[in-house]
């Protein structure tokens, strides 16, 4: 998958559980990236809730 300049986000089965969005809205409101373990978290979260894989 292909975004902007400055985009980030993370699917788990195509569902974004961690995000960020760049350009200037991000910037002049000094928007944080998301921490590593932010985004370990919610992968993790993501993928418990999905049960066994198949």
């Amino acid at each position: 998958m292909q975004g902007r300049r400055g985009q980030f986000d993370v699917l788990v089965d195509g569902r974004i559980v961690a995000s960020r969005k760049g350009g200037l809205v991000a910037k002049l409101t000094k928007r944080p990236w998301p921490e590593p373990a932010q985004v370990v978290a919610a992968v993790r979260e993501a993928l418990a809730g999905q049960g066994p894989a198949a």
